[in-house]
């Protein structure tokens, strides 16, 4: 039975700060276009398809985890990058 109030203040942390991994952000949507870049737009290099964001309904795809934080540092640079990838592969804009 001692053992029970020692539950309390670990439900009391994991209320507080537990959710907080769970939640989405404003900016991540769960209705989104799949951007469906090969090239990450900070780096030039190959995406890894587990690191993306969703930004203005459109997922990004990004070789590392640093570069997503780049990118939401200035979207606007990184978005002329992909749009010049998808005129050059021959794909409408958005």
């Amino acid at each position: 039975m001692a053992r029970i109030p020692m539950l309390y203040p670990l439900i009391a942390i994991m209320v507080l700060f537990g959710g907080q991994g769970f939640a989405l952000s404003a900016e991540e949507s769960t209705t989104f276009v799949d951007y469906y870049n090969e090239l990450c737009p900070v780096m030039g290099r190959q995406v890894n398809r587990n690191i993306s964001i969703v930004y203005e309904g459109k997922k990004i795809y990004f070789c590392c985890y640093g570069c997503d934080k780049k990118f939401k540092a200035n979207p606007e640079k990184y978005l002329s990058i992909l749009d010049a990838e998808r005129k050059t592969a021959g794909e409408n804009e958005w």
